[in-house]
């Protein structure tokens, strides 16, 4: 083997060997940097997953991801309803309707429980109406006066889309009863 031959061949092995052992590497199995998704199968569940039991039924929790076991490994499920864990992924937003608080992360509704004196968060089922603390609090009048309706600023609120939560603008004008009105 000539010289030049044996360093593409070492090249390659390396390669090879860094691809084999990054994470992600096997069949199935999420990188580091993203969640997997809905109906996705991996091989081994990811290191630090937390077996959850709801409705006599075990699913594994890490990093927002629930797994259910399947002939092929474990495949990523919907967040079963009365799933309690405790910790939910930082990205989470946090929403108040009629009062009660929810967390939300990736469509998932959590309410904060106390178990065994210290805080967990329970899977419940989304709101009905669910409002942005952006748009529930009017912005501050403006301090000269404007004529009716001549006043108006963008908005940001949160709208339901086929069952998942998503941000939308629009643009809030304020009445002459000092009311805001949302324009389509």
């Amino acid at each position: 083997m000539t010289r030049r031959n044996a360093a593409k061949w070492f090249l390659a092995a390396g390669v090879a060997a860094a691809l084999l052992w990054a994470p992600g590497a096997f069949v199935g199995e999420a990188g580091a940097d993203r969640r997997p998704r809905h109906g996705e199968t991996v091989v081994v569940l990811p290191p630090g997953h937390r077996p959850v039991v709801v409705r006599e039924i075990t699913y594994h929790y890490h990093g927002g991801a629930y797994y259910r076991r399947s002939p092929n490994g474990w495949v990523v499920v919907a967040a079963p309803h009365g799933a309690v864990v405790p910790v939910i992924p930082g990205g989470h937003r946090t929403v108040i309707v009629r009062g009660a608080t929810y967390y939300v992360d990736d469509g998932v509704y959590y309410r904060r429980v106390i178990v065994r004196e210290q805080p967990h968060y329970e899977v419940v089922q989304a709101p009905a109406v669910v409002q942005a603390p952006a748009v529930a609090q009017a912005p501050a009048p403006q301090p000269a006066p404007q004529p009716p309706e001549s006043y108006c600023r963008e908005a940001q609120v949160i709208i339901s889309v086929a069952g998942k939560d998503e941000t939308a603008f629009t643009t809030a004008c304020r009445q002459p009863d000092g009311s805001w009105r949302l324009r389509p």
